[in-house]
């Protein structure tokens, strides 16, 4: 049995397993302690963490957790990983929207996308979609959507602004 007092800077990318009966204390960033006896929870992978977006990217398994920030007035595509059950992301328009093209968030398999968005107050379903816009010369800063994966399929909250900021898009 192995009794470790500190690990400094650990980093794990892919799965960490602890017994039940395993205590942890995990430090953010500001460093306030977050403790427990059940690593299931918290959601302390990238805990804090977010990545300011600018041109196509593909998201990987470990930008999981992350506040994806888009910044761009030029529309560009962010491929999400393939769906895998409890991959997350927060998706936010920062401060310089699209003016030229959409901002556009794309599933990695097809018709995957199910959920609601409110978009100037009104309800936006998606069912069997293949792609979330942010729109051009709609969307402002601050629209934001989550999206949280169950292993087969990508579910998805948000909010827009503007009438027709966000589309849900097959």
């Amino acid at each position: 049995m192995w009794n470790w007092r500190a690990i400094r800077n650990l980093q794990v990318f892919e799965r960490l397993v602890m017994k039940t009966s395993a205590v942890f204390t995990a430090v953010d960033t500001d460093g306030k302690s977050v403790s427990g006896t059940s690593i299931g929870k918290f959601n302390v992978a990238n805990a804090g963490t977010f990545a300011a977006l600018s041109s196509a990217t593909t998201l990987l398994r470990r930008d999981s957790g992350k506040t994806i920030v888009l910044d761009s007035a030029t529309g560009f595509a962010v491929t999400l990983p393939a769906a895998e059950s409890g991959l997350k992301f927060s998706v936010v328009v920062g401060d310089t929207p699209p003016t030229s093209g959409n901002h556009t968030l794309v599933s990695a398999e097809t018709a995957n996308i199910y959920g609601n968005l409110i978009v100037n107050g009104a309800k936006v379903p998606a069912v069997d979609e293949d792609n979330i816009a942010f729109v051009a010369s709609n969307a402002v800063q601050g629209d934001q959507i989550e999206l949280v994966s169950d292993g087969t399929d990508w579910y998805l909250t948000g909010t827009g602004n503007a009438v027709g900021s966000i589309t849900a898009n097959t």
